[in-house]
């Protein structure tokens, strides 16, 4: 098997069943990690975040459950339930939300 991780190969399953939301946490599950990409599940319960920070490479948000805030900056972007963002690579930026949500967060370093 390859790099990938917390998959099952035998049997399909639902993105956002693979992780849950527990309250005033944030969690994070790795599926890949490697040198040059990230992929990682995260739950927030309301009223959590993640304060900005900067990423090695360009980041992708996918909204899998609920609705989020990323903050760029003065900038805040309203993302909704399957919504998806670009955040450039060494660009400052935060996550979170009024209410519990679910992202799939995909960054990758350009060679």
């Amino acid at each position: 098997m390859g790099m990938f991780k917390n998959l099952k190969i035998d049997e399909p399953e639902k993105l956002a069943d693979l992780i849950k939301i527990k309250k005033n946490q944030v969690l994070s599950k790795s599926l890949l990690k490697s040198d040059q990409t990230n992929i990682t599940l995260l739950s927030f319960s309301g009223q959590e975040d993640i304060s900005e920070e900067k990423y090695f490479g360009d980041t992708m948000y996918y909204v899998i459950e609920g609705s989020t805030y990323l903050t760029k900056g003065p900038e805040v972007i309203f993302l909704d339930v399957g919504d998806v963002i670009l955040v450039p690579a060494n660009t400052l930026h935060g996550i979170g939300g009024k209410n519990s949500f679910k992202v799939l967060q995909i960054t990758v370093k350009d060679n």
